[in-house]
């Protein structure tokens, strides 16, 4: 047999009032009122908040998947590190503590999606960006359509 107990992880202040983040924190249980420690030593880290600075593509067609780069500082990877735009949610590839990778999920119309990171899957934090899901080619045009080899073409789109 086995038991499962859920709690809610206080904010770091009310465990420790002069802490800032990073910062591990040792769980352990008591039934008693602390007379008796379990001593399991479990870490509980929290984190700093992460800030995001911007994104490429920032646009895309509203009913296709687009691959998109973020760019910001204090990414830290975690198990359950996620973005959700709107109300859909996908899961990140961490590159380093300044970029991570993110399939962008097809949305069910077109519109501006406010994008929030989560580090725990249950808290979404919003990271102060937008998603423009388009209905139409952002791309209009591209002119010339050839260049040399070599490269030097001025290219309008």
């Amino acid at each position: 047999h086995s038991t499962t107990i859920t709690c809610r992880s206080p904010a770091l202040q009310q465990v420790f009032p002069d802490a800032t983040s990073p910062m591990d924190v040792t769980v352990d249980i008591s039934f008693d009122g602390g007379q008796t420690v379990t001593y399991l030593h479990n870490v509980l880290s929290y984190l700093t908040d992460f800030e995001f600075y911007n994104f490429l593509p920032n646009a895309g067609l509203y009913n296709t998947r687009t691959d998109a780069t973020f760019q910001g500082k204090k990414f830290k990877r975690t198990p359950n590190l996620y973005l959700k735009f709107g109300e859909i949610r996908e899961a990140v590839e961490l590159i380093s503590s300044e970029r991570m990778r993110c399939n962008i999920p097809a949305q069910l119309e077109p519109g501006f999606y406010p994008i929030f990171y989560s580090v725990d899957d249950q808290t979404y934090i919003p990271t102060g960006l937008t998603w423009e899901a388009s209905a139409t080619s952002l791309m209009r045009s591209l002119s010339p359509i050839r260049g040399f080899r070599v490269g030097g073409t001025n290219v309008t789109i």
